[in-house]
Order: structure tokens, then C-alpha cells, then sequence
């Protein structure tokens, strides 16, 4: 790094620490305002495409999972719950 750069983020850190401190004003002040959340959903493109492409609810979900997809599942979690309670690591 040359040294001019240097002490351009040199005196940028001290004045930041300055400012942290309330010993020095900032030199600009920067305002985001956020949406409205209640308001994302139903304007986000990008929510309704995962909406569209996911299940609604557990319910839904386990409806569209086959009995054998069910015990794989169950017997999976089994297997995991068995190995916390012995203390080993999941997923080894």
C-alpha cells in the first residue's frame, strides 16, 4: 500500500473513532428508510416466486409426502435424536 493511501484511511479511522466518541460531527449524515414490512410481501417479486413454489403449511407439505417418504423421515430423525442423546456429533 503507498503511503499516501495509508494515511488517508489512517485519518478516516482516527475521525470515525472521534466521532464515535462524540468529539468530533460527522461529515454526512446518511438516512435509509426501510419499507413498510407488511407491504413486502404482497409487492416482492422475488416472495411471490418462493411463495408459488413452496408449500403453504406443514399440513400441506406432509400431504404431499408418500408413506414411505414419512418413515424415511421419521426413521432419519430417529437416527439423529440417537446420537445427541449418546453425545456424538450429527451428521459424521
Amino acid at each position: 500500500m503507498n503511503k499516501d493511501l495509508f494515511d488517508q484511511l489512517h485519518q478516516s479511522a482516527k475521525e470515525a473513532v472521534a466521532v464515535a466518541k462524540g468529539e468530533m460531527q460527522p461529515s454526512r449524515i446518511f438516512t435509509i428508510e426501510l419499507p413498510k414490512v407488511s407491504a413486502t410481501p404482497e409487492t416482492s417479486e422475488h416472495s411471490k416466486t418462493v411463495s408459488a413454489a413452496k408449500p403453504k403449511s406443514y399440513t400441506t407439505l406432509r400431504a404431499k409426502m408418500t408413506p414411505e417418504s414419512r418413515a424415511a423421515s421419521a426413521a432419519k430423525t430417529q437416527a439423529i435424536l440417537q446420537e445427541m442423546q449418546a453425545g456424538n456429533s450429527v451428521g459424521k
